[in-house]
């Protein structure tokens, strides 16, 4: 008796060559996001989470289109760039930027007062 071919799942371990995959459930139904989160039966809702429409692909930035993999139905692609609403980035990057010195302001302020 031969053995069971190993099963492509689109979504779980089938992914087109040269993006990123990202799944947002926050416009599914509640089956669909507890099916999601099931432990040992989750890799089973992945191909119904492309279907509807919530599973995105990013592509790596300085890709063609020639270079990355054919698109199968259900996937929606992400524009270069993005960043999900409600992202941390734009507050590290605020965080991350150099504070003016004090220095000046305090001269300032010392001449109005003197």
């Amino acid at each position: 008796m031969g053995t069971l071919g190993a099963v492509e799942l689109e979504g779980w371990n089938s992914i087109p060559a040269g993006y990123g995959a990202q799944f947002d459930l926050h416009g599914a139904p509640w089956w669909l996001r507890v099916w999601f989160q099931a432990p040992f039966v989750d890799r089973y809702a992945y191909p119904a989470v492309v279907r509807r429409g919530y599973g995105w692909l990013s592509p790596p930035p300085g890709l063609t289109d020639a270079e990355l993999g054919r698109v199968p139905a259900g996937w929606r692609i992400r524009p270069h760039g993005y960043q999900s609403p409600g992202s941390t980035a734009e507050l590290f990057l605020r965080a991350c930027k150099p504070k003016p010195s004090g220095t000046a302001a305090t001269g300032a302020r010392a001449r109005a007062d003197g």
